[in-house]
């Protein structure tokens, strides 16, 4: 059924939505300026979720739907196989099965911004958080 996967999209109302489980209890936030790589991050822990956009927070949520077993189609660059299309590139796409913590996360942004460009600026390492 339609809103009950697991997805992290961008709706028709320029959302970034990370969404499993239910409609409205999701977090969601602004999506990053266009044209540019950004490194973002949708963690899940118990029934805690954040997103997070080049390092730094951009929503969370507490009460969310914990994971479940689904059997569901898993789809990236669209929700439910057709709808909102990412229009762009996506590259390096992991999936875990458990929540990063900061320093794992840090240690990919990391190894990944220099690839694309992005100068660093920040915390004395030049890492945002």
């Amino acid at each position: 059924p339609v809103n009950t996967q697991w997805e992290l999209f961008y709706d028709n109302s320029n959302k970034l939505i990370w969404r499993g489980g239910a409609v409205g209890s999701e977090p969601y936030c602004t999506p990053p300026t266009a044209g540019q790589w950004h490194f973002i991050v949708a963690l899940q822990s118990g029934t805690s979720a954040r997103i997070l956009v080049d390092g730094g927070l951009c929503s969370s949520r507490n009460s969310v739907p914990a994971f479940g077993n689904g059997t569901g189609i898993l789809y990236i660059g669209s929700f439910d196989g057709g709808n909102y299309q990412f229009t762009g590139n996506i590259d390096n796409v992991r999936i875990y099965d458990r929540a990063l913590d900061t320093a794992e996360i840090k240690s990919l942004y990391l190894a990944e911004a220099p690839r694309h460009g992005v100068a660093f600026a920040g915390s004395a390492d030049g890492f945002p958080f």
